[in-house]
């Protein structure tokens, strides 16, 4: 008798795949194969979910388990990472962008803007990515690219140094701003702090 189980042993089978999963550039590497999915009109998330998801689900229930042993947490690359602190206002981190919009002297953006207000508070932005548009375009595809790259290395130093504590739930990714990095974080404002400063950028 080996006392193995076999969701035990899938689990060790994996367990290197799930540490490389936790680094820098994993993240790196998944924000912006997301982001160039979408710039083609690919929905870049999904894509990059079906495949990651389970990593990012073994992370957070580490983190839970650690938390309820009161043990320090580990994981950091999640699915809340990405949707509640990277993808502000929807993918591409394009809540600043809406508001921008608003004060654009042209009818169209503007309009575009107007229309997108409300969705972009709950994170859905199709009518920005699609209407503006985000997808193909040479020009909006460099800071669509570049901003969610710097919130993820601010996430990640934020997250790796303790400044901001680990995601331990997993909102809607409808949650809006700030409510959702303070209930990812089990209830801590520095999530709705680290939220703010990726807008910022």
């Amino acid at each position: 008798n080996l006392h193995i189980t076999l969701p035990q042993l899938v689990l060790d089978i994996f367990k290197p795949l799930v540490a490389v999963s936790n680094t820098y550039p994993a993240a790196v590497l998944e924000i912006i194969l997301m982001m160039l999915l979408w710039s083609l009109g690919i929905h870049g998330m999904n894509v990059v979910s079906s495949v990651a998801y389970p990593f990012w689900t073994a992370q957070l229930a580490a983190n839970t388990t650690a938390l309820n042993h009161h043990q320090a947490m580990q994981g950091i690359i999640t699915e809340p990472f990405f949707h509640m602190f990277t993808h502000i206002g929807g993918s591409g981190l394009t809540w600043p962008l809406v508001i921008m919009f608003l004060f654009s002297s042209s009818k169209q953006l503007k309009s575009i803007g107007k229309v997108e207000l409300i969705p972009a508070s709950f994170n859905i932005n199709e009518p920005l990515i699609f209407g503006a548009p985000l997808v193909l375009n040479p020009i909006l595809f460099i800071p669509f690219v570049l901003a969610p790259v710097a919130a993820v290395t601010v996430n990640y130093i934020a997250f790796a140094a303790n400044i901001v504590p680990k995601i331990v739930m997993q909102p809607p990714f409808t949650v809006p701003v700030f409510f959702g990095g303070v209930i990812a974080t089990g209830g801590y404002w520095q999530g709705a702090a680290l939220q703010l400063v990726n807008l910022i950028i």
